[in-house]
């Protein structure tokens, strides 16, 4: 996917193939990404991203660089096409490189005191999932009974075409004599209906494809389970998916709590709709269907992606919890195992239609869990997943406003770079338009959703959204005319104080690499 080449140079360090790919740097996350570009500071959707470092390397035309990619895990040859072009340099280089010519060897080296502060980042990731496959077949017609079942629910699909996992209802439609049943929750609808032999699912019940059908005649499509087969997998039938008469799997709590990070704690006490519940903030714990996991975060049943503070990893294996019952769960991240409760006493009366599995679940100690028996898939798939990772909003100090007199700065802009997690999002170009401060040029940075200014703060050079409420959410830490003078010395809000000697400055322009193509064997 990310091989190249990356000829069309659309902008600085910003590289598209002939269908739009981008292979790019995103200063916000000071990562390499190769997949649809943005520039926006608060997520970023990649195929392929490397590894967060302040350590800009520059790779001249002709040369390569291996390097370390966060997704997938792993170090990568990234190359530089085109003759050498060594006059090509930015006003200030913040490191030593050495770049050697171009094998299968060749790498960069940088050598940069390391930070001297140690910041856990608070980010957000954000998974895509695959939008669904279809194939087409020829229709065969049979005749069988009318089912007049209200809802079926399709549960345990995972990776491609997990977005058919959901509750399709009946709402009038018909198609060879049988109701037709539609998913809506998605932004595309996608519907089952009986397809001539067997029961199907697609996002067109009239035009003979299907994204999956039934292998079995039956009259009832919670009859299938374990017997589906799903288009792109060869024939081969999913064991794990399940199906429910009238209403999909839940948990019934006053609450859920959880120990898998302090923001996810709850409780989450207000019982928005099935396995969906927030905590007085808004914030969500609930299950989605389209990943078969559970998450924290924002909620959002769109199934093309989802965004949270915490997820669960992927599952087949739905697992029934009690109130007044807890389970450990596996996380995808943070990678843990954790304890989530659901709170309340016990209602052994709450039941599904169709119980998938067998299950177990011990009263709530520290160690209680929850164990399921079920047969294992019989089809091996790798999922075609887009991961989409989410920067810290700015956080932001107010100290009082001291006043000094310093030679007007006259450099047309100045470029942040170096900065890891949180604040991240203040690295890139700021800009001169006309606007002043205390006697000085303000700089914005207007690639952001949320416009950015470098300013004169009355003592130092400091960066905030506003430039006039005695704000800041980072600081020079030097008394110093020019803001690129400031390298390894800005501090910034919420670091306690400390120095972050990762963070560099340049005048005029951000460093780049000028490249004919970029190329790699990433994926």
């Amino acid at each position: 996917t990310c091989a190249g080449p990356f000829a069309n140079h659309i902008a600085v360090n910003h590289y598209e193939d002939t269908n739009g790919l981008a292979f790019y740097y995103h200063a916000a996350f000071s990562a390499w990404v190769c997949g649809t570009y943005t520039q926006n500071c608060s997520h970023v959707s990649y195929s392929a991203i490397t590894a967060e470092s302040s350590d800009w390397q520059y790779v001249d035309r002709g040369n390569s660089i291996n390097l370390l990619f966060d997704y997938p895990d792993k170090t990568a040859l990234v190359t530089c096409e085109g003759v050498s072009n060594p006059a090509t340099t930015t006003t200030k280089a913040p490191t030593t490189t050495t770049t050697t010519a171009n094998p299968a060897s060749a790498s960069t080296t940088t050598t940069k005191a390391p930070t001297t502060t140690t910041k856990a980042p608070t980010t957000t990731t954000t998974t895509t999932a695959a939008t669904p496959t279809t194939t087409t077949k020829a229709l065969t017609s049979t005749t069988k009974a009318s089912t007049t079942n209200a809802a079926f629910c399709v549960f345990g699909r995972l990776g491609n075409n997990g977005r058919l996992n959901g509750l399709y209802e009946s709402h009038g439609l018909s198609h060879n004599g049988k109701n037709v049943y539609e998913y809506r929750d998605c932004s595309e609808t996608m519907y089952m209906f009986w397809y001539g032999a067997e029961w199907a699912i697609s996002d067109d019940y009239t035009d003979g494809s299907y994204s999956a059908y039934c292998n079995l005649d039956v009259t009832n499509p919670s009859d299938c389970d374990g017997n589906w087969v799903f288009s792109g997998d060869g024939g081969a039938v999913d064991s794990n998916v399940q199906l429910y008469a009238d209403s999909c799997p839940q948990w019934d709590c006053d609450a859920i709590t959880s120990d898998v990070r302090s923001t996810c704690a709850g409780p989450f006490a207000n019982h928005i709709a099935v396995n969906h519940y927030e905590d007085t903030n808004g914030l969500a714990f609930y299950y989605h269907a389209a990943f078969s996991a559970w998450v924290c975060g924002t909620y959002t049943q769109n199934c093309s992606h989802v965004s949270y503070s915490a997820i669960t990893a992927e599952s087949s294996d739905w697992q029934y919890v009690d109130r007044g019952n807890s389970i450990n769960l596996l996380f995808d991240y943070p990678d843990k195992t954790a304890l989530v409760t659901c709170e309340g006493v016990s209602n052994p009366a709450t039941t599904t239609t169709k119980a998938p599995t067998t299950t177990t679940t011990t009263a709530n100690p520290a160690s209680a869990s929850t164990t399921t028996t079920k047969a294992p898939t019989t089809t091996t798939k790798a999922p075609t997943t887009t991961t989409t990772t989410t920067a810290a909003t700015p956080t932001t100090t107010t100290k009082a406003l001291t006043s000094t007199t310093k030679a007007s700065t006259t450099n047309a802009a100045f470029c942040v770079f170096g900065r890891l997690g949180n604040n991240g999002r203040l690295n890139g170009l700021y800009e001169s338009h006309g606007l002043s401060h205390n006697g000085k040029n303000v700089y914005e940075y207007r690639d952001c959703s949320e416009t950015m200014y470098m300013f004169w703060y009355g003592a130092e050079w400091a960066i905030s959204d506003d430039y006039t409420d005695g704000s800041y959410s980072a600081y020079c830490n030097l008394d110093v005319t020019n803001p690129s003078d400031c390298d390894g010395n800005w501090v910034f809000s919420g670091d306690g104080g400390a120095v972050d000697s990762n963070v560099q400055l340049y005048a005029d322009s951000c460093p780049q690499w000028d490249c004919d193509a970029i190329t790699s064997d990433v994926r």
